[in-house]
């Protein structure tokens, strides 16, 4: 059985399909790991959301792991607050879901049935890492969902590997290849900024491979 870890989306439902295609997880026995941010700044959110949703629907929770990335946090305060306006590419996402017949109230349960993290016996999947010498079990939700510098940059050393986006890795490596510690591994390459998007290929709890899509057409 081998384990998949994506990162950062956000609207980009072709590239999410085409690192799928790159990885080609047997989901009737892998799993596969998504962290986060799917919506906003891409053009195809909803279009992401329904393939995301769909391949849970059909292999299971257990197979199919959907984490809750800050947008998606966002996008819930949004739909309580009945906001409207430009944030961080919400409008855009609103518009979109509207263009396909729906309404993204409609998926408020959805954003709020995502967990804000995943833990096996070899790792620790977050969408943005955690507070240093605090328990994974008594972590803050607006770390997971939000922290930068203090975890990237802490000196400390986590007991399990930490797989994380959220922070585009040119801001913390000037590169958009993965960050790669021995207790921590960042994602979130940077697709919307001229990037890409990633795939961790993970068998037998070690880390074996890496998988990028190309870049965004201009």
């Amino acid at each position: 059985m081998k384990n998949f870890v994506i990162g950062d989306i956000h609207g980009n439902y072709l590239k999410l399909v085409e690192i799928l295609k790159k990885t080609n997880p047997k989901l009737h026995e892998d799993k596969i790991i998504f962290l986060g941010d799917y919506i906003d700044r891409g053009g195809d959110s909803y279009k992401v959301i329904q393939l995301l949703k769909g391949l849970q629907e059909k292999y299971g929770k257990d197979h199919v792991i959907l984490l809750r990335g800050n947008h998606e946090q966002m996008a819930i305060e949004n739909i309580n607050n009945k906001y409207v306006g430009s944030s961080n590419g919400y409008d855009a996402t609103v518009k979109d879901f509207i263009h396909n017949g729906e309404q993204i109230e409609n998926y408020l349960e959805f954003f709020k049935s995502l967990p804000l993290y995943h833990e096996d016996e070899h790792f620790i999947y977050v969408h943005a890492g955690i507070k240093p010498g605090i328990s994974i079990q008594n972590q803050k939700e607006f770390d997971l969902l939000w922290i930068r510098e203090d975890f990237f940059r802490s000196s400390t050393i986590f007991n399990k590997p930490i797989i994380f986006g959220h922070t585009p890795t040119c801001n913390i490596i000037n590169s958009w290849d993965p960050f790669i510690r021995k207790d921590r591994i960042g994602i979130d390459t940077g697709l919307i900024f001229g990037g890409y998007l990633t795939a961790v290929e993970i068998t037998n709890g070690n880390t074996i491979a890496f998988h990028q899509t190309s870049k965004l057409s201009a």
